[in-house]
């Protein structure tokens, strides 16, 4: 489950792109605080002059591949509509041998380092004190300075350029240590680790006052941003649910699997960590003795007595294959991160956000983990529902919400992975708040409908980001055909009343899902995302059946006509890339 060094630290550059794209784009009103923006934008520019200063002494002095790595940290190469989470590591930064290489040192390389470490354990200074003399006694000093800033207050002065009398402080700690010569590969290493743990203490404290302001994705993407730069910065993993075990850094589940004897393996799931080499030989532990996996299968081959995968946040069922259930619980997983950092004031109040940001307790409602059935057949698939009456004709993927928990059900083998985010998206709406059964029966339709088309674009990048979103997606390229080529748009006034039944019925639901989706990816990217925090608030008002025909105009703070020029500005870009192209109804 963990990545190597230097993957990781190619997947991390992403989340600089996230946060580039709401400092400098965000419009002023989105914040609130033109001089908190402009102490973040100073920020930023501070902090990428520090990190080229130090690829420029990197290169002067030889180290060619390393100056190259300090300049990428600070480079956007992220797409502008698309957002990209990376997997966070489970073990600690800290422990990394070689966090920013290939992971190989030469011997001689190992002897230096090994005789710096036992130099820094003995040497002392006069207050008994160990000096920083070995990378050791530097990344302890370090990973102090972390816990540190995990207690920061939220109210507390951020230091990047602003006092709260608005008077102008000397800059950021990320730019005050004077740059050292680059003489060795340490050198660089240590140097570029401080600037990285001066600079999440800086974005946490940023992310904290942002929050208590009101703006969660802004705050949310500094978090991240502050995890970017230091994985083990405890007070932002805290706030994420992590805590700090033997292991590494664990969920509350992960450490409860631990405590009880489980590892995680990638094909099997939690076992009993005694069990691990006989299910790697092919045997199976069934009904209190060792079988064969093909006796195994053969107990396990209806989805009465199907296989049951606990993740996180879901109970998978299945009688496909233990492997198969497994890997559909990663998957899910990791859609389930993408939409808990998107859609955080959804399911969180503002209360609770700032509580969860100021380290005080935050009470959030008990949710039951997300149960999600795979059949082995398209006829087994059809006749469960069947029986359950729950049936979609045709379908191979289907959410059905039955009282206070609903199932979401696929074909193993032939589930196209963007019906199963889409009606997976469906169920942690629907269950991850007190909803309304008759949500969408009145209007707002598209609005459900909205998410979960989104969600359908999640992929995994080629540097291993979960990312969401993409102006050339199947769903968005409809909406731009349909809009520049077809001239066929419902402006936001009209499809605002669509409730499910109309929905459901037009003859021009081709239309309504593509429009839907282009209208969700402008909520969440048009003009730096100005609208994203305002689609959560959408969302929960439709979901809880509190919304009315005004809900969109209200929240978002604009006209309908606005919104529909708006619409046409976003969807209209690049319009000559599908001038060929038209869809037939």
């Amino acid at each position: 489950m963990d990545s190597s060094p230097i993957r990781f630290q190619s997947i991390l550059c992403f989340f600089a792109v996230f946060l580039g794209i709401f400092i400098f784009f965000l419009p002023e009103k989105a914040v609130g605080n033109e001089k908190l923006m402009a102490g973040l934008t100073r920020y930023r520019e501070n902090y990428v002059k520090k990190l080229n200063a130090l690829a420029d002494e990197a290169e002067r002095n030889g180290f060619n591949e390393e100056a190259e790595i300090t300049r990428n940290w600070g480079k956007p190469t992220e797409k502008a509509d698309e957002i990209r989470v990376s997997p966070l590591p489970k073990e600690f930064w800290e422990r990394k041998e070689d966090s920013f290489s290939d992971g190989k040192k030469s011997s001689s390389e190992k002897k230096s380092s090994r005789a710096a470490a036992s130099s820094g354990q003995k040497k002392k200074s006069s207050g008994g004190k160990s000096s920083s003399v070995g990378e050791e006694s530097n990344l302890k000093k370090r990973k102090n300075d972390s816990e540190e800033a995990g207690g920061s207050d939220s109210a507390r002065t951020v230091r990047s350029g602003e006092t709260q009398s608005g008077q102008k402080k000397k800059e950021s700690s990320a730019g005050q240590k004077k740059l050292k010569a680059v003489t060795s590969k340490s050198d660089w290493e240590t140097q570029f680790r401080q600037l990285r743990m001066l600079a999440s203490n800086d974005y946490l404290r940023f992310a904290k006052r942002v929050v208590s302001n009101g703006h969660v994705s802004l705050g949310f993407s500094l978090l991240m941003q502050s995890l970017h730069e230091n994985p083990d910065n405890a007070g932002a993993r805290k706030i994420l649910g992590y805590q700090k075990t033997k292991f590494g850094w664990e969920t509350e589940f992960e450490a409860q699997k631990r405590k009880m004897g489980n590892v995680w393996h990638e094909e099997f799931g939690w076992l009993p960590k005694k069990y691990v080499k006989k299910y790697e030989e092919g045997l199976r532990f069934l009904n209190g003795q060792w079988v064969t996996a093909e006796q195994d299968s053969q107990f396990h081959s209806t989805i009465e007595n199907g296989w049951t995968i606990e993740t996180g946040h879901f109970q998978i069922v299945t009688d496909a294959s233990l492997e198969e259930g497994v890997r559909v619980g990663q998957e899910l997983e990791k859609l389930y991160r993408v939409w808990k950092q998107l859609f955080l004031n959804y399911y969180a109040t503002e209360s609770q956000i700032k509580a969860l940001f100021a380290k005080e307790t935050a009470k959030f409602m008990a949710i039951p983990k997300h149960r999600v059935c795979l059949f082995k057949s398209h006829e087994e698939y059809r006749d469960y529902l069947s029986k359950h009456n729950m049936l979609v004709p045709g379908s191979v993927g289907v959410y059905v919400s039955r009282n206070s928990q609903g199932v979401s059900c696929f074909v193993a083998g032939e589930e196209d992975m963007e019906t199963m985010f889409h009606e997976v998206t469906h169920q942690l709406f629907a269950e991850s708040c007190r909803t309304n059964p008759k949500n969408g029966n009145s209007q707002n339709y598209w609005v459900i409908e909205a998410a979960a088309t989104f969600m359908e674009s999640f992929h995994d990048t080629e540097e291993g980001a979960h990312a969401v979103g993409g102006f050339d997606h199947s769903r968005v390229r409809a909406a731009r055909i349909y809009f520049n080529n077809s001239k066929k748009f419902v402006p936001f006034e009209e499809f605002v009343r669509v409730n499910r039944s109309t929905w459901q019925n037009s003859p021009q639901t081709g239309l309504f899902y593509a429009q839907a989706c282009g209208m969700a990816h402008f909520l969440v990217f048009f003009d730096g995302g100005k609208y994203r925090d305002a689609f959560g608030r959408i969302l929960f008002d439709v979901y809880s059946g509190r919304d009315t025909l005004e809900t969109v105009a209200k929240h978002t703070g604009v006209s309908y006509e606005i919104l529909d020029r708006e619409y046409e500005e976003y969807i209209s870009r690049n319009a000559e890339e599908i001038a060929n192209f038209m869809i037939r109804d």
